[in-house]
């Protein structure tokens, strides 16, 4: 038997059309505004004129831990929905740009020549030896979080297990992230050596 027709029906798809479109919306403007305000809080760093806080070091620094860790919200939010493609599509993502923050980070404190300005070879000094351990740590801590766990949320949406199992490993793993990225913030802020005052 044919269902009736009822009007209030097509009030009710056209309300939540409406809501979808605007909810895109306002994920582009919020996106947008986060991206101005790291804009921001880079060129706090860089207007100091440190050799370690220049602006091709800091700018790709607070942008890939943006990138990084919004993936792995986005990819936790995902797995816990059930949403099995977005997840592996999205933890691919996160994998990526981790490994693509640590490879970057390696070249900004890889051996230079002689001509090297001092406070940066002073910051690498500091890297191999007080801060050695903390850097140590955030290296394992970006591995296990930034790859290996996007990598495992992978496994798990392709295997079909259930959405809270993958959703609580995509969990630890932005956990595991974060204080790896706290951890880079840290080593970023102790390995910047401030320029000499005149006459000293």
């Amino acid at each position: 038997e044919r269902r009736a027709h009822r009007p209030g029906e097509d009030a009710s798809r056209e309300g939540r059309g409406g809501c979808t479109r605007l909810g895109a919306r306002l994920s582009w403007v919020a996106a947008g505004t986060g991206a101005v305000a790291v804009a921001c809080s880079v060129m706090i760093y860089v207007d100091t004129h440190r050799p370690s806080w220049r602006g091709f070091r800091t700018g790709p620094l607070f942008f890939g831990t943006t990138a990084l860790l919004g993936l792995a919200v986005a990819t936790v939010s995902g797995a816990f929905a059930g949403e099995r493609a977005a997840t592996v599509g999205l933890a691919s993502g996160w994998a990526l740009a981790a490994f693509g923050k640590l490879r970057f980070e390696r070249g900004l404190w890889s051996a230079r020549d002689a001509s090297e300005e001092p406070s940066l070879a002073r910051g690498r000094a500091l890297l191999a030896g007080p801060l050695s351990g903390a850097s140590r740590q955030r290296l394992r801590l970006a591995w296990l979080g930034g790859v290996a766990a996007p990598g495992v949320v992978v496994l798990a949406a392709l295997g079909s297990l259930p959405a809270p199992v993958t959703g609580s490993l995509a969990a630890l793993g932005l956990v595991l992230c974060a204080c790896g990225e706290w951890l880079e913030r840290h080593l970023y802020f102790r390995t910047s050596v401030p320029l000499a005052m005149p006459g000293s």
